[in-house]
């Protein structure tokens, strides 16, 4: 009797303790649910204002929130970022598991419960991506804060530009050490190119007022992945998370790329969100660093994008140009294009893809937006030698 007694009591305590759930959720979920249209309003005051971004959030909100969060996260030594992208994955294959079981044993309750409470979870994920970082892709132009003269680039124009690479890259050539393959490393490594990272953004933020108030201010702390070996298979060489405003760096990548992937994703840190700005204040916060590897580094990146652009523009210039590019470094380009002939896969083109989709559902135009950077380069020097 005592022990039918004792089951009696756990039933009745399991009813209880569902029937409070139920309760709970019934009060929570369509709260969590009201989050989805507030999201849209925001982006959608967002795209109609970018002044009030700029200001508001840009300058004003989201320095404050990035402070707090990525300063309990620099205590952990390892990027918190990919542990939590991996616990998601495997809550995701479980929540579809548990609706295939719910529907194939026709359990339409558990199965409604269990698409509400994921609904929930994108619904409450959506709303702090926009309002923790998401809204400064409506922030404005950085051309405009900048007051650069705007344009589609020239042919003339992409040739001084890319001669000017050129340039640059040949005189720190002899400034950067070199293997007998001809390529470029930092003695140190990822290790040191992180703590170096902000003598560029520093250096950079001390050129004004302006360049203090966008450049300035909170440091990142990059970080490498624990996967990056995998992570050289799907293209992708660096991610901004933020959830926990972590700059993440693929450190399997040739040397000469890491400091100015670690730069583009501390610029995502910044509050620079688009992709060609992105790329734009890497290139202006590594070619004022104090080491020579990461002008190199960004000169580099810069000749490979304006290289690209004049080739289809007019590729006599380009051929002459070209030329002039001093052996060690295009030592360097031919083993980074061997590196990515090595790990193409079928996961580059759905990575490809999905960051494609994701940057067009930001406004953006897609994957071409690292493409703009160009267009960014166009305009600094445009403007400088007006």
């Amino acid at each position: 009797m005592l022990r039918k007694a004792k089951r009696k009591y756990l039933y009745k305590s399991r009813a209880r303790r569902n029937a409070e759930i139920s309760r709970v959720r019934f009060v929570v979920c369509p709260v969590l649910l009201m989050l989805l249209p507030l999201t849209y309003i925001l982006q959608y005051i967002g795209r109609h204002d970018p002044t009030a971004v700029e200001y508001a959030y840009s300058r004003g909100i989201y320095p404050v929130i990035s402070r707090l969060v990525s300063g309990y996260f620099h205590i952990f030594p390892f990027s918190a970022a990919e542990i939590l992208v991996y616990s998601a994955i495997i809550f995701i294959v479980f929540l579809i598991v548990q609706a295939i079981v719910y529907l194939c044993r026709r359990q339409i309750k558990p199965l409604v419960s269990l698409i509400l409470t994921a609904a929930c979870i994108f619904t409450t994920g959506f709303f702090l991506f926009t309002a923790m970082w998401g809204l400064n892709y409506y922030r404005q132009p950085l051309a405009e804060n900048l007051s650069y003269k705007t344009g589609t680039p020239s042919a003339t124009e992409l040739s001084a530009m890319m001669q000017d690479e050129t340039d640059a890259v040949n005189s720190l050539c002899g400034k950067v050490s070199f293997d007998k393959n001809l390529r470029s490393y930092y003695p140190g490594g990822f290790g040191k190119i992180k703590t170096q990272l902000n003598a560029g953004y520093e250096a950079l933020a001390a050129q004004g007022e302006l360049q203090s108030r966008l450049f300035g201010g909170n440091r990142p702390y990059p970080k490498g992945v624990l996967a990056s070996k995998l992570m050289s298979y799907t293209g992708i060489e660096g991610i901004f998370f933020p959830f926990t405003y972590e700059p993440n760096v693929n450190t399997n990548s040739p040397s000469f790329v890491l400091p100015f992937d670690a730069a583009h994703e501390s610029a995502h840190f910044k509050g620079f969100a688009r992709e060609e700005e992105a790329n734009f204040v890497a290139y202006l916060a590594d070619s004022v660093n104090p080491d020579p590897y990461f002008r190199y580094s960004a000169h580099m990146e810069a000749y490979i994008y304006v290289s690209n652009a004049l080739y289809e523009t007019d590729n006599a210039k380009w051929r002459s140009i070209s030329v002039k590019l001093d052996k060690r470094a295009v030592g360097d380009l031919q083993y980074y294009n061997q590196f990515i002939q090595a790990h193409q896969s079928p996961a580059q083109n759905i990575s490809n893809k999905v960051n494609d989709s994701y940057l067009k559902s930001q406004g953006q135009r897609g994957v071409i937006s690292y493409d703009m950077f160009v267009n960014l380069l166009a305009d600094k020097y445009r403007t400088e030698n007006r």
